[in-house]
């Protein structure tokens, strides 16, 4: 006789595996055509010379009930403002990134987004080896066109296990990084 407990982690474990065989079955095409596919809301993309300092921090969680929470999967960051949206930033510095527990931090420049950050959007190629990511959060630092710089947190606090956008348009302030 099965307990409860049993049968809601073969029930978790059935669920895991069949997800994992429908993303590798996918070939990287396919995949490269859903990161660039249109998103389901409008964005107007940004033109103009990328000179705006934007520091982006993503904080992987320290750990989680499906295993590991860090991901060998490509990452990438666009940013919404009032005036327009990035196009997607791959995040990826020199080593390893996303790894349980860590914070990490990438700085580029952008395009002028308006007067703050107003959104941000994530997303996972899901490739590589250990492609689930279990995201806490992503702090942005955003230096505007009146030199006024402002930060924010974006709480993600999931579990990202597929290949399609995740958004969050609601933040909390936060002592600038």
């Amino acid at each position: 006789m099965m307990t409860k407990v049993g049968a809601v982690t073969l029930i978790m474990t059935v669920t895991m595996v069949m997800m994992m065989m429908t993303t590798a079955t996918k070939t990287s095409e396919e995949r490269a055509v859903e990161h660039h596919q249109l998103p389901k809301r409008h964005y107007t993309i940004c033109s103009g010379p990328s000179n705006v300092p934007v520091r982006v921090c993503t904080k992987t969680a320290h750990s989680s009930w499906l295993g590991t929470t860090g991901t060998d999967s490509d990452i990438s960051i666009s940013l919404g403002g009032s005036k327009c949206h990035t196009t997607w930033q791959d995040l990826d510095n020199a080593g390893n990134d996303f790894m349980p527990n860590a914070l990490d931090c990438f700085n580029f420049n952008t395009q002028n987004l308006g007067p703050e950050v107003t959104s941000v959007r994530i997303h996972s190629d899901m490739s590589g080896v250990g492609p689930g990511w279990e995201l806490d959060y992503v702090k942005t630092r955003y230096k505007n066109s009146d030199q006024k710089t402002t930060c924010r947190i974006w709480w993600f606090e999931i579990w990202i296990e597929d290949t399609y956008d995740k958004e969050r348009t609601k933040a909390g302030g936060v002592k600038c990084f």
